[in-house]
């Protein structure tokens, strides 16, 4: 009984953040495509094929640019990343990007062109 009463706490203060007009973030696990370079941070999941623009701050953002750097041969070369972090479907990127995605854990990542290119392809078939 405690555990639904806490559970109709949490979806009421979600619905009046929502209400209010503040965002509300969507915590997720995603793999998927990583790209930085020149005005470009985005991840790409596997998923959907539709980028978002990542939040480059704090220590996950950090360990991925390290992760990034050390992986790839240049800028704007693709990158597989499983991470954790929050969505904002609602941020006003236009109608390109998916949402705004704070990355708070990279779990995983590869350059292996085989992993990117299954990715890249799941991605397409949707």
């Amino acid at each position: 009984m405690k555990m639904l009463c806490a559970y109709a706490a949490i979806v009421c203060i979600i619905a009046s953040a929502a209400t209010a007009g503040e965002r509300v973030w969507q915590e997720v696990d995603l793999r998927g495509i990583y790209v930085f370079g020149h005005a470009t941070n985005t991840l790409t999941p596997c998923s959907s094929g539709q980028p978002m623009w990542l939040d480059g701050a704090g220590k996950a953002s950090e360990d991925l640019h390290a992760a990034y750097d050390s992986s790839v041969a240049a800028h704007f070369d693709p990158l597989y990343v499983v991470v954790r972090g929050r969505l904002d479907a609602e941020y006003d990127t236009g109608d390109y990007w998916l949402g705004l995605f704070k990355i708070e854990e990279l779990i995983d990542y590869s350059a292996d062109p085989q992993v990117i290119a299954e990715c890249q392809s799941e991605a397409a078939n949707k």
